[in-house]
């Protein structure tokens, strides 16, 4: 073989190698770009399900206001499950209390920054359960009553005092589970 084939041969490895390289950064680069472009603002797509297993409020009803600081349990940094018992407490408030117990214990170490809370009318003579923080805001049934809940049972609460999620009665308690924990795996230490 004669230099010139050498070089020739040099030549068509060199190139075979550079696509090699090039296919393997593109291999690796283009879902990272793929994935930056779709999280910016450039674009308005989202993920087509939440897999949340409550009903979203959307917007979020922040009920501070409608209850007074020193009366707000959930102001200490904690989810709260809030009951609502003001309608008296019948088998549904019953159900509602027990799966909501169910949730509690089943969260295991992050049942620290969960707290339950049954909501109760001022006139009401019910018993708190043990482990509930008992509210009667007659200001928080009217914000409520505002957000069509006739079927609700159970709401979810952020620590910052927002409504924001409510399960209906006869819910799935795994459901619930589900989204407490994914709720808290991403909340604020």
């Amino acid at each position: 073989m004669t230099d010139q084939d050498m070089d020739h041969i040099d030549k068509a490895v060199r190139n075979r190698n550079r696509w090699v390289l090039i296919g393997l950064a593109a291999m690796f680069m283009v879902p990272v770009m793929v994935a930056i472009y779709l999280n910016s603002n450039l674009t308005e797509w989202r993920p087509g399900s939440l897999n949340v297993r409550g009903t979203l409020i959307e917007p979020v009803v922040p009920i501070v206001s409608a209850v007074s600081l020193k009366d707000a349990p959930w102001q200490e940094d904690r989810w709260s499950m809030l009951v609502d018992a003001s309608k008296g407490c019948n088998t549904a408030c019953q159900d509602a209390m027990s799966s909501v117990d169910q949730v509690h214990h089943a969260l295991g170490r992050l049942t620290s920054k969960i707290q339950r809370v049954v909501l109760v009318e001022s006139e009401q003579l019910i018993d708190s359960p043990e482990g509930y923080v008992r509210l009667s805001a007659a200001g928080l049934l009217d914000q409520l009553l505002s957000i069509e809940h006739q079927n609700a049972a159970v709401y979810l609460i952020d620590p910052f005092g927002n409504l924001m999620m409510r399960y209906d009665q006869g819910f799935d308690p795994t459901g619930l589970r589900k989204d407490l924990q994914r709720l808290l795996k991403h909340d604020f230490e």
